[in-house]
């Protein structure tokens, strides 16, 4: 049977510091146990999802997507990090021909749009310190699109309704550190097509991370 569940670390590792005692989590057998990064960050309190449209009233999308707005945006600034885990999209009903939504990244937080509180995704969790923006139809503005600076990380058009239901992991596409943002911008030709979705990130400071 252990008799500790404590280490002490002998160098100073990303948030810690020289000789500074941390917490394990340790089986009543005695072996070390190892959680994923995802679950441990979930667990740890750095988890967060921001949210537009329900499934019983969803939202209208953009007409057409524009490369200054977005749908929704998590936004950081110096100090934080934010690591895009998971982007979940729903299209109700087709508004028009090829809708599209995408995922992407820059080193510029949104700049309007109606603020939304980021849920935490362990329930009671601490209120988060990065913010969020989440407005139907085109109602976040970003910074404009541009190859040389903006990063996609998913992005995806569809013909049918039938197929179109959007379930993206995104942990080890992109990390934000410091001011900027991930944002989901979704839209139609010629009519707005109407959904619900959500987006997922873990939220850090920099020197929890080492960065």
């Amino acid at each position: 049977m252990p008799l500790n569940d404590i280490a002490v670390s002998r160098i100073a590792p990303a948030g810690h510091t020289v000789g500074e005692a941390t917490q394990l989590t340790v089986h009543p057998s005695g072996a070390t146990v190892v959680i994923d990064f995802l679950t441990k960050s979930i667990l740890g309190g750095h988890g967060y999802q921001v949210r537009l449209g329900v499934l019983t009233t969803p939202v209208t999308g953009d007409v057409e997507v524009t490369t200054l707005a977005a749908e929704a945006s998590a936004d950081s600034v110096a100090g934080l990090v934010i690591i895009p885990s998971h982007f979940t999209f729903n299209i109700e009903a087709l508004g028009g021909t090829l809708p599209q939504a995408s995922v992407k990244m820059t080193a510029t937080a949104s700049t309007a749009g109606t603020a939304f509180t980021p849920l935490p995704l362990i329930t009671g969790g601490r209120a988060a310190s990065t913010t969020a923006r989440a407005a139907a139809a085109g109602g976040v503005t970003v910074v404009d699109d541009a190859a040389t600076t903006t990063r996609l990380l998913y992005a995806s058009h569809q013909a049918a309704v039938g197929n179109f239901d959007v379930n993206v992991d995104l942990l080890g596409k992109g990390v934000v550190n410091g001011a900027g943002n991930v944002y989901v911008a979704v839209g139609s030709v010629s009519t707005g097509s109407t959904y619900f979705m959500e987006l997922s990130y873990l939220e850090y400071t920099a020197a929890q991370l080492g960065l």
